[in-house]
């Protein structure tokens, strides 16, 4: 999770997490959330969380949770944002992220703490912020590899994780992505 609380005129305040989880649980129910509380004046609150669950085998119960909630409260010219992103990835098999991949992810990473002190408005941080959503989804589409030899080629369909995700199927090895992504933007 993200948590950013601003209560100091002012001052800008970002909470971000980027993390990737893995596994092979009966039950898939890991929760994303991204908070952003402000009470200030002339401040700037942002929460980003980004999160890729890589499922192998098949669970029984899928039920991930992605959560974006800013909250702007006595504030006066606030600006808040909270986004929170969660890619859940579906293999057949265990799996790692290949070197490339982790190189890019660490990037990614280091691209969203420059966010800090890039003194960028909120349009363009949430901009930046999806742009590296994106490409944090293309590295878990297509850099994701089985560990040892893949156990079969067949596809599975895991449901959709709210109304407004999309899902993606690709085999060799079987891959279901589920996507959901959540923003909330506040300015007062």
């Amino acid at each position: 999770a993200a948590v950013a609380v601003n209560s100091k005129d002012g001052r800008t305040v970002y909470g971000i997490s980027l993390k990737i989880v893995q596994t092979g649980a009966d039950t898939v129910d890991a929760t994303n959330a991204a908070v952003a509380v402000a009470s200030c004046t002339d401040c700037t609150t942002v929460a980003i969380a980004m999160e890729a669950v890589l499922v192998y085998g098949d669970p029984t119960t899928f039920d991930p949770t992605n959560v974006a909630l800013a909250i702007n409260s006595d504030c006066t010219n606030c600006q808040t944002l909270a986004s929170a992103y969660q890619d859940v990835v579906q293999n057949d098999t265990r799996v790692r992220i290949t070197g490339a991949a982790r190189r890019e992810i660490a990037d990614i990473r280091q691209d969203l703490n420059q966010l800090r002190k890039s003194g960028l408005d909120i349009a363009a941080v949430q901009q930046r912020v999806n742009d590296d959503a994106g490409r944090f989804l293309q590295v878990l589409r297509n850099d994701v590899v089985p560990v040892g030899k893949p156990s079969s080629t067949t596809t599975t369909v895991a449901p959709a994780a709210a109304a407004a995700s999309s899902t993606t199927t690709t085999s060799a090895p079987a891959t279901t992505t589920t996507t959901d992504r959540k923003s909330t933007r506040l300015n007062s």
